[in-house]
């Protein structure tokens, strides 16, 4: 019984550490190592699944989102807090999801909602097997973006994700206030890289450490 508690406390300890998950709020934090801009032109439908490449590694970036997605510039298309002439990727829905052929460390970027107002926006990350790694809200305050009244200040909120494990594969920014309006997000910044996991290797890899206790508790 002793040694089942003690095994639980173990499994229970290396869970919180190997979550070692912590939140963003400023893109000079931490050095990126490849960035996502979005191309095509201007008010440009984007197809759910679009695949983007990163200018770095570099490594490809699928898109998907729970709306609609248009390809916006600020201070154009976009009248709202980011900096004037950026790409910027506008969706009808509540959540843009980004998928990535590598696993990073950190990754973000700025977000703003369409309505005027304050917003709630989160970020969710997953490692390569799909698991949950940590989610974050952080508050934002959008000046208007379609209503002329964007001051394209660069003020747009920073939101973006740590993993100790660099181990983020899949992330999904949101809006959770004003959901119907939609949201935009500017470049994705990335510290990066390791190939993404397989199910298989990683079955392999639990396999072998199986082994090698059997291994130890037999000489034992």
């Amino acid at each position: 019984m002793k040694r089942i508690i003690s095994l639980a406390c173990l499994a229970l300890a290396a869970g919180q550490a190997f979550a070692g998950v912590s939140v963003i709020t400023n893109r000079a934090s931490f050095v990126a190592t490849d960035d996502l801009n979005y191309t095509g032109s201007e008010f440009s439908a984007v197809a759910n699944g679009t695949v983007y490449s990163t200018t770095g590694t570099p490594f490809n970036v699928k898109a998907t989102s729970t709306g609609s997605m248009f390809r916006y510039d600020s201070a154009s298309g976009w009248q709202g807090n980011f900096l004037p002439g950026e790409h910027l990727l506008y969706t009808t829905g509540d959540s843009i999801t980004l998928t990535g052929t590598k696993t990073c460390i950190d990754m973000g970027a700025q977000i703003q909602s369409t309505l005027y107002g304050p917003f709630n926006a989160r970020i969710e990350a997953y490692d390569g097997l799909d698991n949950w790694l940590g989610t974050f809200n952080l508050a934002g305050l959008s000046a208007g973006a379609n209503n002329g009244s964007g001051t394209s200040d660069g003020s747009a909120i920073f939101i973006g994700i740590h993993s100790d494990a660099g181990d983020i594969h899949k992330v999904v920014f949101s809006v959770t206030s004003n959901e119907d309006a939609g949201f935009a997000i500017n470049h994705v910044s990335y510290n990066c890289c390791s190939p993404v996991p397989e199910p298989a290797s990683m079955s392999a890899l639990g396999l072998g450490a199986l082994a090698l206790l059997r291994k130890k508790s037999k000489k034992a």
